[in-house]
């Protein structure tokens, strides 16, 4: 069993909060997690990424389904404002990601399975991945 680590960050330029997981969670683990991210999240106005490729998870479903209808930071009506995308491994495709995105988005949070980091990044962050393209497309133009 892989010991767990995290780390969460607040990311100004891409403005998410970023949590890299790995290794085995608690539920109570988990929801400091989750707690500490969505705080940090409501606080600055942004979207969260959670790096969820080296993470082993073996919780119950049912631990899953009642995470948002228990934990107080779902609770705030600014809660559903939040976009969260779950980045997972392809090698690790597991069907938990799939019933967590169904059971958040069931219950109006905004959520979001990747396997695709960019993909996850321009999803979050829409205007910054559009601004970061006109940029470089103005810098592909030549000029006359």
């Amino acid at each position: 069993m892989v010991p767990n680590e995290h780390a969460i960050t607040v990311d100004p330029a891409n403005q998410i909060v970023i949590v890299l997981a790995k290794g085995f969670f608690s539920v109570e683990e988990g929801c400091k997690i989750v707690t500490t991210a969505r705080t940090l999240a409501h606080k600055h106005k942004f979207n969260i990424l959670y790096d969820a490729r080296l993470v082993e998870m073996k919780l119950k479903l049912t631990d899953w389904f009642y995470l948002p209808r228990t934990l107080p930071v779902f609770k705030d009506a600014e809660a559903r404002k939040i976009k969260v995308g779950i980045l997972a491994s392809e090698t690790n495709k597991d069907m938990e990601f799939e019933f967590i995105e169904n059971v958040s988005n069931n219950l109006g949070f905004n959520l979001k399975l990747f396997y695709d980091r960019d993909q996850a990044l321009q999803w979050l962050t829409p205007e910054i991945a559009e601004s970061n393209l006109d940029t470089k497309n103005k810098q592909d133009k030549p000029e006359n």
